[in-house]
């Protein structure tokens, strides 16, 4: 047996690190006596680098010229191949065409499980001369790991260069990790003019997520995303899913067809969603390719939803890939069993609600006042442009915001316009806040104010000549929220019916900020209290009746006496 028969398999054995396996190396053409395997141990050192930026064929040697972050802390596990003797022809002949599905069934001993050191290193020294199956089974949090790979001590050295014929007893590996883009969760409660969401609003929700690094010629096995929704202010069933993917060269996003690329399953029972991309969708996802999962849903109540986060199911083992110009094996429809999925960060919006009394002069409840409520334009952060005259003439074109629908507590139902009650009482919620937009901090430039205009005031009482200004933002108080984490499987039938769902119950708890209240204040009442003054009108004269025919008298009497005088003294003269 030659140095060359033991290169072509201990070549491949290193090729899953730097090239697709089965490249072809440049042997020795001869052996020599002096190339026999004399030693009985040999050393091996698995470097971990972040990201290289090229790839070259697997030497065995030290190669100074790798870049990327050294990775520490990532585990690897080694293991021995039975029946693998280097030393003899019979065994080198086995070795050749070993493949790593193989390798796995017939693992034996010695084990080692190490983990990278600051240098990005493992280092295994003594080893007896073998194939080892190397396995990256706990990679650094963010990135993908190397596929699995059999390292072979010793190798043949300088084969690349000069046709090796002699022994490398200190073999070096490069297996290659590539950071993974972690998966995002956005949230959209503003719309493209400008107002804010409220009940009967659209609200969407953004999933992207993208493919990690995929060798060339390959594709994943599965790909899947999924999201839960509040259930109490959304319908999954009437929410509208669709998914787009830009691949690193395109321009743009290319809306993928439901059915050929993907399916979607819709699950009432914990109102949660799973799009699952078909072998044909798979095809069009090279290497980090971004997805966007687009989510556009109605709010159906005036009630807090609750923060929310969807998962990403993707494949991190590179094993599992298949031959893009092969025949792809069916995609799984659901998550394969114990693969946990990569969560986006968590989402939240935010509604408040408004509270004050309607009272006249003396403090005493006033019913029948009716009041709608105006969202500046973002950016305007005051009431001076909204006149209440626009407001309540109720044309969208001269109000200069937006007219709020919400819930009015007392009469229990959604509108536009609000009344107090024999009370007093105005009671407005599923409100908007002012302060949190799109899932974060409003920007300041970018802020809304809320102004509120009497449209109508109590009988005998002045209408309120200019809108009240108020704003729901957070308070120093917070509270825990729990933000469920269901994990779900189920299947689905030949008609799309969802069966044998299983629900694995979880959840995490965050702090977040309480929202009081708003209120406004007219008047020396005190804190919430609108004070209505008495109408004015009466204490004008009247358009009619006596006292209007007692004017005109008295200035007739005025008129006729002064020509009297007038016509007695010119007699008098003459």
């Amino acid at each position: 047996m030659t140095v060359r028969s033991v290169a072509a398999f201990a070549a491949l054995g290193l090729s899953l690190t730097t090239v697709p396996l089965g490249t072809p190396v440049a042997f020795a053409q001869n052996a020599q006596p002096s190339s026999l395997i004399l030693q009985d141990t040999g050393k091996l050192t698995i470097h971990k680098h972040a990201n290289p930026d090229s790839t070259k064929t697997p030497t065995g040697e030290v190669d100074p010229t790798i870049q990327g972050e050294k990775l520490q802390g990532v585990e690897f596990t080694i293991t021995k191949i039975n029946n693998v003797d280097l030393k003899t022809n019979e065994g080198l002949a086995k070795a050749a065409g070993l493949t790593v599905d193989q390798a796995k069934k017939n693992l034996g001993a010695p084990k080692f499980v190490q983990t990278t050191n600051a240098n990005g290193e493992i280092v295994l020294t003594d080893l007896p001369i073998g194939a080892y199956l190397v396995q990256e089974t706990k990679p650094k949090e963010g990135y993908t790991p190397a596929a699995d790979f059999i390292a072979f001590v010793p190798m043949t050295k300088g084969n690349e260069a000069t046709g090796g014929t002699s022994w490398n007893y200190d073999v070096h590996a490069y297996p290659k990790n590539y950071s993974k883009k972690q998966p995002e969760k956005q949230v959209v409660d503003r719309d493209q003019n400008g107002k804010l969401a409220g009940p009967g609003d659209v609200v969407n929700y953004y999933i992207n997520t993208q493919v990690r690094k995929i060798q060339d010629g390959k594709r994943l096995s599965y790909y899947f995303v999924e999201d839960s929704l509040d259930k109490t202010n959304f319908d999954v069933n009437k929410a509208t899913v669709e998914v787009a993917i830009k691949t690193p060269n395109a321009a743009d996003f290319t809306k993928l067809t439901e059915g050929a690329d993907y399916t979607l399953v819709k699950n009432a029972a914990n109102n949660s969603f799973r799009v699952a991309f078909t072998a044909g969708g798979l095809k069009k996802l090279e290497s980090n390719t971004a997805i966007r999962t687009g989510v556009a849903v109605q709010k159906l109540t005036n009630k807090q939803a609750a923060p929310n986060q969807a998962v990403e199911f993707e494949p991190n083992n590179p094993n599992s890939d298949w031959d893009v110009n092969g025949n792809p094996p069916t995609p799984p429809t659901t998550p394969p069993p114990g693969t946990p999925g990569t969560k986006t960060n968590i989402v939240e919006s935010r509604w408040g609600e408004l509270k004050f009394q309607k009272v006249d002069g003396a403090g005493a409840a006033l019913a029948g006042a009716e009041f709608k409520i105006v969202q500046t334009k973002p950016g305007t952060t005051t009431c001076e442009a909204v006149k209440v005259d626009d407001v309540i003439k109720n044309d969208p074109k001269s109000i200069n915001g937006f007219v709020v629908s919400a819930q009015d507590d007392f009469a229990n139902t959604y509108a536009d316009t609000f009344v107090s009650n024999k009370d007093g009482q105005v009671s407005v919620s599923g409100l908007h806040v002012t302060d949190w937009v799109n899932g974060k901090a409003v920007d300041p430039a970018q802020k809304s104010v809320y102004c509120l205009v009497e449209t109508k005031a109590p009988a005998g009482k002045e209408l309120l000549s200019k809108p009240l200004q108020f704003e729901l933002v957070a308070s120093n108080q917070t509270k825990k929220v729990v933000v469920p984490q269901l994990t779900t499987t189920w299947t689905t039938d030949q008609n799309g019916k969802v069966q044998d769902l299983q629900e694995t119950a979880g959840s995490t708890t965050i702090n977040v900020p309480v929202y009081q209240p708003a209120s406004v204040k007219i008047g020396d009442k005190g804190d919430g209290k609108v004070v209505n003054l008495d109408d004015t009108t009466p204490n004008l004269p009247l358009t009619g009746g006596a006292g209007i025919v007692g004017m005109i008298l008295a200035g007739l009497a005025i008129v006729f006496g002064g020509a009297f005088w007038a016509r007695r003294n010119a007699k008098s003269q003459s």
